[in-house]
Parts: structure tokens; C-alpha cells; sequence
């Protein structure tokens, strides 16, 4: 008998063949003919980058389509398959990997990752995975996704029109994996429980009160869970490109928005990247875990915005050390000083109210009195 696993696997390797053949398909009759024109070994960083007619125009909204067999998830996700037709603008006031890219290009690969998304729930219910095995393998199922997104975005936007470029895609992304898994894909908040949510319909917990599937609240959660989980692989996928090809000029030419093309642009927002990467390390991330709470990125009709939700995080607040563990003793000591330094402040000021008004005022009042006095005798002596 094929253990569960392996059967998900293949499934997964499956998918991707047809993919695959599906896109070499659409793309090999120019591909032949190009094939005539010129042979290119290798790509220079100076090579002429494809010219737009010779592209496959990116998404449109009527592209935008839930999986027929997912039907029953629709209340959840056509909302934001709705949005995805709508602006792509980051309103977080934190720099994003998915800001470098076009506002097309970045509509395309987040509604790649939602097909991902619907397929491994697809193959994971004809599979009838049981809760230990979502458990174990949860991250696995993550990591395929964006296994597989990457591969088709770069695939069709760089790969198919160099296939004799010198980068080993299969071996990259199995180097860039364990790194994407670290910092992305382990830090997705209620995803086993999303999956549960969406393949067995369990009820979903707010603030531990359980709702039903379909419920009003369940829905609004899962929608947020979800959008957070697509957005965070998409994230990922253009982490990937950062990494590994930021100075290639093709996919500079083909992705990444005018702004940030200059190599003076982009060097300045991969900084603001590791800025953020390290203010999360050291600082926001500790603070939430402190306050228990998780920084959910969603998308709005405005763009892209955090909304925080409560969770309990006690294991990890356990498991901090370093700089992260002395960020919430400050923070305690600071909210320990807080009322202390307020009640003290509030006396010094009720102190000194009592000194203006009740003893330097009424120094003062005698002053003034007697002066008056003094005038009032001398103007008196004066009429006599």
C-alpha cells in the first residue's frame, strides 16, 4: 500500500507535469521559431530583453475564476477573488517583497498562488487526509505551493524564453526552500486550522468561542486567514526572485516596476526589506507575541492593510531568548514604572497648583494688598 504521503506527492508531481506541458504547449510554436532565429547559451546581462508583443498578457478580470469543484468554498474565497480585480497598493506603512513588482505582475502571481491553494485543497480531499496527517505535514503542503508558483512564474516569464539560461530552477528553489519555510511559511498563523476549516468543515475558533462552517464570523475569519496565507507565499515567491535574480535583466524588464529598476532603487529597497526583517526579529515580532496578538496582512478594496487578531501565545513567549526575551522585559518593567511614574507625575503637578495658587498666590495677594493700603494712606494724607 502507497503511504499517504507519498500518494500526496505524486499527486502534487503530477499536477505540476501538466502544467508544465500545458504552458510548453501554449508557448512552443514561437518558441520553434525563435529556435531558428537564434540559439542563445547564455544570457549576458546585457541581453535584449523580449519586447512586449512577443509577451502573453497577464490576467484580466474575467480570468478570475473559482475551481467548480470547490464550489462550496465560494462564500469564502470569491470575495477575494473580487478583490484581486481591485488596487494593489501596500497601505501597511511596512516595505513588502510584493511591492516591487508591477501592479499586474503582482495580481498575476497572487491569483497563482490562490489556484495553488484551491488545487492542494482539491487533492487533499480526493486524498482524504486524516488530522494527524495535516499535522505532520501541514508545511509541506505550504511549501508546494510555493514550489509550484514559483516555478510557473518564472517559468513563464523567463525560463521559456531562455531554456538554455545557465540557472537550475529544480535546484534553487530546493536551496532557497528551507530559508522560505523559516521566515515565511512557518510564521502563517491558524493555517492547520484553516485547512481544517476548508477541507472538513470544523468549526473555526474566535477568541475560543467555536462557530460552525458557513457561519458569518467563521467566514469573515477564514477569509482574513486565507488572504493572509496567499499574500505570504506570494511574498515568498518574490523573496526567491530577490535572492537569485535581481540583477538578471530580463526579469527586471519583465517584472519589477520602472521605480526600482535602477541598481541604486533596488539595492535601497532590498535594504528596507532586511530593515524589516530585523525590526520583526528584534522588535514587532516579541511585542506581539507579548501582547498576544498576530499581525494578519489582508486585502482590502483599498490595497494591501495589517489587521491584528487575538491568539494565544504562551509557548512561544516561552521559547524566547536574546534581545527578543529583553524586549518584553522592558516592555513589562515599562508597563511595572508606568502607573508609578503617572501617579508621581500627577502629584508633582497637583504640588505645584497647591504652591501657585494656595501659598506663592497668596504671597503674592498680601503684596498687592499692602501695596494698595500704602497707596490708599498716602492719597489720603495727601487730602489732608
Amino acid at each position: 500500500m502507497v503511504p499517504l504521503l507519498t500518494k500526496v506527492v505524486l499527486q502534487g508531481q503530477r499536477r505540476e507535469l501538466r502544467a508544465a506541458k500545458a504552458v510548453v504547449n501554449y508557448w512552443l510554436p514561437p518558441m520553434v521559431h525563435k529556435a531558428k532565429e537564434k540559439t542563445p547559451s547564455k544570457l549576458s546581462p546585457k541581453a535584449k530583453a523580449p519586447s512586449p508583443g512577443e509577451l502573453r498578457p497577464s490576467i484580466e478580470k474575467g480570468d478570475l475564476q473559482i475551481n467548480p469543484n470547490l464550489g462550496y468554498l465560494q462564500p469564502i474565497l470569491k470575495p477575494t477573488l473580487s478583490r484581486l480585480s481591485g488596487a494593489m497598493v501596500n497601505l501597511t506603512g511596512n516595505a513588502l517583497e510584493l511591492d516591487i513588482l508591477k501592479s499586474d505582475k503582482k495580481r498575476e502571481l497572487i491569483y497563482i498562488v490562490f489556484q495553488e491553494f484551491e488545487q492542494a485543497i482539491e487533492q487533499l480531499k480526493l486524498v482524504q487526509i486524516g488530522a494527524a496527517d495535516l499535522s505532520q505535514n501541514y508545511l509541506n503542503y505550504l511549501r508546494e505551493i510555493w514550489h509550484t508558483t514559483t516555478t510557473k512564474f518564472l517559468t513563464k516569464y523567463y525560463f521559456l524564453e531562455y531554456p538554455a539560461s545557465p540557472y537550475n530552477l529544480p535546484q534553487l528553489l530546493v536551496q532557497e526552500s528551507t530559508a522560505i519555510e523559516d521566515q515565511a511559511l512557518s510564521k502563517i498563523p491558524y493555517g492547520r486550522e484553516l485547512f481544517a476549516y476548508l477541507l472538513w468543515q470544523h468549526p473555526l475558533e474566535l477568541d475560543h468561542i467555536p462557530y460552525r462552517f458557513n457561519s458569518p464570523e467563521a467566514n469573515d475569519r477564514a477569509e482574513l486567514l486565507f488572504q493572509n496565507l496567499i499574500l505570504r507565499i506570494a511574498n515568498g515567491v518574490v523573496q526567491t526572485i530577490l535572492n537569485n535574480f535581481a540583477d538578471n535583466e530580463v526579469v527586471k524588464y519583465q517584472l519589477i516596476d520602472a521605480q526600482y529598476t535602477s541598481t541604486r532603487a533596488l539595492t535601497k529597497f532590498r535594504n528596507n526589506l532586511s530593515r524589516e526583517y530585523r525590526n520583526d526579529q528584534w522588535w514587532y515580532g516579541p511585542i506581539s507575541i507579548f501582547e498576544s496578538k498576530y499581525q494578519i496582512l489582508s486585502l482590502t478594496n483599498r490595497g494591501l492593510e495589517w489587521r491584528y487578531i487575538y491568539g494565544a501565545r504562551q509557548q512561544e513567549l516561552a521559547k524566547l531568548q536574546g534581545i527578543p526575551l529583553l524586549v518584553t522585559f522592558l516592555l513589562e518593567t515599562k508597563d511595572t514604572l508606568q502607573p508609578v511614574l503617572k501617579a508621581f507625575i500627577a502629584w508633582v503637578g497637583s504640588s505645584l497648583v497647591y504652591l501657585l495658587t494656595q501659598v506663592l498666590g497668596r504671597g503674592i495677594g498680601l503684596i498687592g494688598r499692602g501695596i494698595l493700603q500704602a497707596i490708599g494712606h498716602s492719597f489720603q494724607e495727601n487730602q489732608k
